[in-house]
């Protein structure tokens, strides 16, 4: 279980954008659905049932929604804790490091008309 890392410097170079909508997390410990809680163009937030460690490499996939479609991308686990969720019971915040660039597109299609709004 995840000992409750919390990263060391709560500086975002981007903003993050709230959402609520699903991912699945592929990782060399298992395969996981979960719920992606915020995201920009940088990285994410991901509730899930699988515990990963800070410097893991994982595999994400992110259904963006209101018909954005879906990106697949290569994530470093930068943190993680508890979340109080009992179905998703880890709460990770993932750093991209590499995404292709027809899916970073549709990310920053997707998150720009509302970084305003944050």
């Amino acid at each position: 279980m995840c000992q409750g890392i919390y990263p060391i410097d709560e500086r975002r170079q981007t903003n993050r954008i709230l959402v609520t909508t699903l991912g699945s997390v592929f990782g060399e410990r298992a395969v996981a659905a979960g719920i992606v809680r915020d995201l920009s163009p940088r990285g994410l937030q991901v509730m899930t049932e699988v515990n990963v460690h800070p410097g893991d490499l994982v595999e994400i996939k992110v259904e963006l929604p209101d018909g954005h479609g879906a990106i697949l991308a290569q994530a470093r686990v930068v943190w993680c804790r508890s979340s109080e969720n009992s179905l998703h019971p880890h709460l990770a915040g993932l750093e991209f490091v590499q995404i292709r660039p027809e899916d970073l597109g549709r990310l920053q299609a997707f998150v720009a008309p509302l970084e305003g709004l944050t």
